[in-house]
């Protein structure tokens, strides 16, 4: 890969709420081991983390639809400090193509303070606050228009025993659901160093478990006073072993 900006491995660093290094080391082996990366509640299972869903009063957009997804980041292995100061110096890092397969993609960024050049009608236009505009629309697409229109089409399903317009609603819901998991709002005037600069995080998601073997492991990071117990735990690893 020619762009130095992007990386063919993907990370994701584990432990950022635990307070001691070795309670990060005993995570990051227990996923090894198991090999699965999950979601709460950790089952070993591959199946869509649930969405949280709740438009039904003016909220955040990053409240309305809360996906309980497994979250990496395409930042280079050289550039991957300011990542690893926000979470942990515990990490593993899969093939980008390895991902794919497995249901990763990028998300989409949304700019607080950026506008949007929004059709107001036949010949208006005007520009609006862009996470104004997809969290006013993103609370109408769901309520205000497809959940309504699914309890009429379930309704007439049940009375006509037709329920090929109520499927068709339903997965069109979920469609959207998947699309708007994929939102992420961040502010352009937080430092590059803030928790909530996400920007940085190149964030890659995947709304189901991802399973793995040690094959799959490209790169696993620790720190440097657990590199030759992390070869005593897994003398079968031969990928790449990054010091943080």
């Amino acid at each position: 890969m020619s762009q130095g900006y992007i990386s063919e491995i993907l990370f994701h660093f584990v432990g950022k709420n635990l307070q001691k290094e070795e309670e990060q080391y005993c995570l990051l082996k227990k996923i090894i081991q198991e090999g699965w990366i999950s979601s709460p509640p950790h089952e070993q299972r591959i199946f869509p983390g649930s969405v949280e869903i709740d438009s039904m009063q003016y909220r955040k957009l990053e409240e309305m639809i809360n996906p309980k997804c497994v979250c990496f980041s395409d930042i280079p292995i050289k550039e991957i400090s300011l990542h690893v100061k926000k979470y942990s110096k515990f990490g593993l890092g899969f093939t980008r193509d390895f991902l794919l397969t497995k249901g990763a993609n990028p998300v989409f960024y949304i700019e607080e303070n950026s506008n949007a050049f929004v059709q107001i009608n036949d010949n208006a236009y005007n520009f609006m606050n862009r996470k104004e505009y997809y969290q006013e629309y993103t609370s109408k697409t769901i309520w205000y228009f497809l959940m309504r229109y699914l309890q009429y089409t379930q309704k007439c399903a049940d009375e006509n025993n037709f329920d090929t317009e109520f499927q068709d609603t339903l997965n069109i819901l979920q469609f959207l659901i998947t699309v708007f998991s994929h939102f992420k709002p961040w502010n352009d005037q937080l430092d590059d160093k803030d928790p909530s600069n996400f920007y940085f995080e190149r964030e890659w998601r995947a709304l189901n478990n991802i399973n793995f073997s040690l094959s799959d492991i490209a790169i696993v990071c620790v720190p440097e006073n657990f590199i030759d117990r992390l070869k005593k735990d897994f003398p079968d690893y031969y990928g790449k072993i990054e010091q943080m």
